[in-house]
């Protein structure tokens, strides 16, 4: 079975470990070749030849260093300007992938898109080549654009391309009951369009034992992952404090980086604690792993409503306790008493969540199995290939 991937973002994102999505993609092509014996393009390139190369491509929630000259540029032209050109760039690029897709004829059984803004790749291609298409919806990425950028121009030709994809689509799978709803409430499709699987980039898992009791000795709390608006990661320094105030034995690790770097290690150098706040930085392999096996405690200070919970996945499998806002996704994800939950943006019962495991040294512990087995049982390179077989109706291969 040739199975061609879309993904609008690019190739050069599969090999760029600060990008989540291209991380994930490059983990499920190699299950797809794997487990449904297919064999995997992604953008019209062979998987396997594009694992090889180098990463040429920045994720976008990672701010880059402007030359003065563009600095200049930016501030002279005019922001609804920019973003004109920014949309109709997205245009450009997709009727050039789609192009260059298209010298491919024949090529492909199944197409499968990982949707982003914008695009109508995916549907005119198979619609062209009459082969089915499949999407995978990882994110509402039109109010995620307007969320990041504000002023959002030629909605109506965004919204019409992601509509005519979502009609057009054999089959559809989100990662929970909320975001399904939320598709089908704005295009009126049907139940049996869709599958819910929570996508898990393995690649970033490390099965760690759970930890020794905390009872004579410091808690380490941490975050990973991007730095983001949403993640709400000064919320956590704040609570962090009040409980430093009240004399608990925790140091807190801010993981990573992103959009929000600069202002959160501002925040962090101004703390009335700063010298038990740690920021690494950006981590990945033995050097991510080593840090894991130190950690007690991870925090999801915030997310949005959508918010797919991959570092709870990943704190799980790490053998960590979790204390998590709640949000649709993550309570229908978590269901089971799994993590500890707090009302977003409630700095109050945040630090009660985390006082309460503090507390209790036995709660860390007995929370930390639950969560590890519940994700190391449910989550499996196993489910997902057999999610995808069913998915793709590919249920007779081996």
């Amino acid at each position: 079975m040739k199975t061609l991937i879309i993904y609008s973002g690019g190739t050069g994102e599969l090999t760029n470990r600060k990008s989540a999505l291209g991380s994930y993609i490059a983990c499920l092509g190699g299950l797809l070749e794997e487990g449904l014996s297919a064999e995997v393009f992604v953008n019209g390139k062979a998987l396997s030849k594009l694992l090889k190369e180098p990463s040429t491509s920045q994720p976008k929630e990672i701010s880059v260093e402007k030359s003065s000259v563009t600095k200049h540029i930016g501030k002279i032209t005019p922001h609804f300007l920019k973003r004109v050109l920014s949309v109709l760039s997205v245009f450009r690029n997709n009727r050039r992938l789609l192009n260059s897709l298209s010298m491919d004829s024949g090529k492909y059984d199944k197409v499968l898109e990982f949707y982003t803004f914008g695009s109508d790749v995916g549907i005119r291609y198979a619609e062209k080549e009459q082969v089915p298409l499949f999407i995978v919806y990882d994110s509402p990425v039109i109010e995620q654009e307007v969320f990041f950028k504000g002023f959002t121009p030629f909605l109506r030709r965004v919204r019409q391309n992601e509509r005519r994809t979502l009609k057009g689509a054999s089959g559809i799978l989100v990662y929970s009951e909320p975001v399904k709803q939320h598709l089908q409430r704005d295009n009126k499709l049907p139940d049996n369009r869709f599958t819910i699987h929570q996508n898990v980039d393995y690649t970033r898992f490390d099965v760690l034992p759970v930890k020794e009791s905390t009872e004579h000795r410091e808690v380490n709390i941490c975050f990973l992952g991007s730095f983001l608006k949403w993640h709400r990661i000064e919320l956590l320094i704040e609570a962090f404090e009040r409980i430093k105030d009240k004399n608990y034995r925790v140091n807190l690790h801010l993981v990573g980086d992103g959009m929000e770097y600069r202002s959160i290690q501002q925040i962090v150098s101004k703390s009335r604690h700063r010298e038990c706040i740690h920021l690494p930085g950006f981590l990945d392999g033995d050097e991510l792993s080593t840090y894991k096996m130190k950690m007690d405690i991870g925090v999801m200070p915030g997310s949005n409503w959508y918010g797919a919970p991959n570092k709870i996945f990943e704190y799980g499998a790490a053998g960590m306790a979790v204390v998590s806002c709640s949000t649709p996704t993550i309570e229908y994800v978590f269901s089971g008493g799994e993590i500890m939950m707090f009302t977003p943006d409630n700095l109050e019962a945040f630090t009660r969540s985390l006082e309460e495991l503090l507390d209790n040294p036995e709660k860390i512990n007995r929370q930390a199995k639950l969560l590890q087995n519940f994700v190391l049982q449910t989550y499996t390179p196993a489910n997902t290939i057999q999610a995808y077989r069913l998915f793709l109706g590919v249920a007779g291969l081996n």
